[in-house]
């Protein structure tokens, strides 16, 4: 995914998280996911669609859902 792609964004969602900021599902198709921490570093997941992404939204913690469901399952990109 190149840079200016991630500017193509749309329904950045805050979430309740210690440690994420947001999460936002990319308009392109591609079911990738931008991930903002608090620290404003910004990571892109690919390919995780929009049904995984929802209920990473719907999870009560952000952070462990991360880590039992995304983390060690898709490729991340730091873009910032």
């Amino acid at each position: 995914m190149k840079i200016f792609e991630i500017e193509q964004m749309l329904d950045e969602e805050a979430v309740f998280s210690s440690w994420i900021d947001d999460l936002s599902l990319t308009d392109d198709q591609s079911g990738d996911v931008l991930m903002t921490l608090h620290s404003g570093r910004r990571y892109v997941i690919s390919d995780v669609g929009e049904d995984l992404y929802n209920q990473w939204i719907d999870a009560m913690s952000k952070g462990k859902f991360w880590h039992s469901n995304i983390r060690d399952y898709y490729t991340v990109y730091r873009v910032r």
